[in-house]
């Protein structure tokens, strides 16, 4: 009975934070700004920082602006 109740109590909680918030802290805010910096200096591309940080190209922008 009182697993029924802890499953329910679960389901009913909203889904995880922000995507955007969260790259930095699955990759380590250092490696985030350090790739996010190459892109300005255009030392890596954005394919390649999107490889790197596990995201999508599109996301990169959101990514910054969370950051910063």
């Amino acid at each position: 009975m009182r697993i029924e109740a802890e499953e329910e109590r679960f389901k009913a909680q909203k889904s995880g934070g922000s995507f955007f918030r969260n790259v930095p802290i699955r990759n380590s805010r250092i490696l985030t700004v350090s790739v996010l910096d190459a892109i300005q200096e255009k030392k890596v591309g954005l394919r390649d920082a999107a490889t790197l940080l596990g995201c999508k190209v599109p996301t990169l922008k959101n990514v910054a602006t969370e950051i910063r």
